[in-house]
């Protein structure tokens, strides 16, 4: 099971996350003078632990998807041939990322990775990344049907009973004391918990 390449931003824009040696010459032109191969380093082969060097070898791929800004200017890269035929901008383009849209680029430009590197190390790096976001994906949607499951069999009063409690607890742990109208030192009552 593959991550598609071809991802619909928040717009209803749909872009092809695709790299090729066309692309390669692009990111060189970005102000930040991108390159792929900067994003995969290659696997210790004296490591004694293999998945710690692999997960070693991963880290400035984890950190380039952790910062957005830097994402969404290279992901304008790869697809400005499109976003010219379309006349959109780099600002026009960045509107149209957020929250989910920037994941599915994100596992769009992991895939595209993957099939771009020739390197059997890289490409085994990037499919545990895509098998990671994968799983990771499974378990929040497993989390968010089981929260949903166990909302639904709440009665209105029983969820406002919960959410008061949620708000109390966390009021008496953020301030033991704290001022009050008129300079007066309030003191929550913590004798209930």
């Amino acid at each position: 099971m593959t991550f598609a390449k071809t991802v619909t931003d928040d717009l209803g824009r749909a872009w092809t996350v695709d790299i090729t040696v066309s692309t390669l010459k692009r990111l060189a032109a970005t102000p930040c003078a991108f390159s792929i191969d900067s994003l995969v380093g290659d696997i210790d082969s004296k490591a004694k632990d293999r998945a710690e060097a692999a997960e070693k070898a991963s880290l400035p791929l984890r950190d380039f998807l952790d910062d957005t800004m830097r994402f969404a200017e290279v992901l304008f890269a790869i697809v400005k041939p499109e976003a010219d035929k379309l006349g959109v901008t780099i600002d026009q383009f960045d509107e149209g990322f957020r929250g989910d849209s920037i994941q599915s680029a994100q596992e769009a430009f992991l895939q595209a990775l993957h099939d771009f590197f020739r390197s059997p190390p890289k490409k085994m790096i990037l499919r545990g990344m895509i098998e990671e976001r994968k799983q990771m994906k499974i378990l929040v949607a497993a989390g968010r049907k089981r929260m949903e499951m166990m909302l639904a069999q709440q009665t209105p009063e029983k969820l406002e009973k919960l959410a008061n409690e949620s708000i109390d607890a966390a009021l008496s742990k953020s301030a033991i004391a704290s001022p009050g109208p008129l300079g007066l030192t309030l003191t929550p009552d913590l004798s209930a918990n």
